[in-house]
């Protein structure tokens, strides 16, 4: 599953990292958080499998969608038990 996940990459942004220049829908969103904690899953495994090329360009497209931190104020005001607001 892991080698799979980052040799299965096809990079669509790489010339536009990080792209935030338009809106990303609610699931693009959470597909982003998922698949981002499966590529550090499979990076802090160690595994030799890793393409780190295919884990660069596949965390270029995952960040195409990752929430902004105003999507994060939002989800702690909204779910205050599950997200916490972000002290700086």
């Amino acid at each position: 599953m892991v080698g799979r996940i980052l040799t299965a990459v096809t990079p669509t942004c790489a010339t536009n990292f990080p792209r935030h220049d338009h809106m990303s829908a609610a699931h693009e969103r959470t597909k982003a958080v998922v698949e981002t904690h499966r590529l550090l899953q499979a990076l802090a495994s160690g595994d030799d499998r890793v393409n780190h090329r295919d884990a660069r360009e596949l965390a270029k497209q995952l960040l195409r969608h990752y929430p902004l931190d105003v999507d994060l104020e939002i989800s702690a005001a909204a779910l205050p038990g599950i997200c916490a607001s972000q002290k700086r």
